[in-house]
């Protein structure tokens, strides 16, 4: 009796199933970034929170990361919270909560982080080279710039990518200026729904030196800048070095939490690297919670 096996070829094929995003959220880097996921009867079961690398930062009540940023607010039946502080652009993405009790659970947050619009402005001769840029997660930047109460001038912006970001840069060039003018830049992006992110610089023909934490010094003279971050709500003003008499002694480096101005009370905080600068910060913060 002859028996002829056949080679059997038996397709696997790999299914993904995608988790639709159930929440979008919008952090400026720097902030602290909450993360909640709401639980139902979650006694004796188990819950844990993934970051956008798959990795589990939490299971539980146990941290499975290092990492001393993230941080466990609330876990109980009903919702699990946890906070990632200092967050910067690498830190965005999706994040996963998944509830393990009779069935699993998912839930998957979407992460943007927004850096402010920075400006620098560089004097050559008689003109001014004023430059404008954003960052931010998933979309780049748009760019947009306002001379005076002129309308908004759409510059040819260039866009590079950076690990998990995006950078917008456009430039405005002046060619001279007799009074003092004012150049703002304004940024959108997908994940803002509200007003744009807005920086602006007031540049002055005459003046000894660049007042200015993103302006790039000449040789000559300097434009005189006085820079500053707004948007409508809560007001913030940062005083770094009042005394221009003098050098500042203050680390280089910004305030994570910049000074807040309610009224007429001042409550400091937080370290600066400009010298003899007065910057005023109008920042409401910039959360969006989209539910689906």
């Amino acid at each position: 009796l002859k028996i002829n096996f056949q080679k059997i070829y038996v397709p696997i094929y790999l299914i993904v199933v995608s988790l639709a995003v159930w929440q979008r959220v919008t952090v400026m880097k720097g902030q602290t970034l909450i993360l909640r996921c709401p639980l139902t009867n979650a006694h004796n079961t188990y819950v844990e929170w993934k970051n956008p690398k798959g990795y589990i930062m939490f299971f539980s009540h146990n941290r499975a990361l290092k990492d001393k940023r993230y941080t466990i607010i609330r876990l109980s039946s009903s919702t699990f919270t946890i906070s990632i502080s200092n967050v910067n652009f690498k830190d965005g993405g999706n994040y996963t909560c998944s509830h393990y009790g009779t069935r699993t659970e998912e839930k998957k947050v979407e992460v943007t982080v927004l850096g402010y619009p920075k400006m620098n402005v560089i004097k050559h001769k008689e003109q001014f080279v004023i430059k404008c840029t954003a960052k931010g997660n998933h979309h780049p930047p748009q760019i947009s710039m306002k001379l005076g109460h002129g309308p908004e001038i759409l510059d040819q912006r260039q866009v590079r990518h950076e690990d998990k970001s995006y950078v917008s840069e456009a430039m405005l060039h002046i060619q001279s200026v007799t009074t003092r003018v004012s150049v703002t830049c304004l940024v959108r992006h997908p994940a803002l729904l509200t007003s744009p992110l807005i920086n602006f610089v007031e540049v002055e023909r005459d003046s000894p030196k660049a007042l200015s934490t993103t302006t790039t010094s000449s040789a000559t003279a300097q434009p005189k800048t006085t820079t500053g971050w707004f948007r409508h709500g809560q007001t913030t003003v940062f005083f770094p070095t009042p005394d221009v008499t003098g050098p500042s002694t203050a680390p280089t480096r910004f305030p994570a939490n910049p000074v807040t101005s309610t009224g007429s009370h001042l409550s400091t905080s937080g370290e600066t690297n400009c010298f003899h600068l007065y910057t005023i910060f109008m920042a409401h913060a910039i959360c969006r919670d989209e539910m689906r």
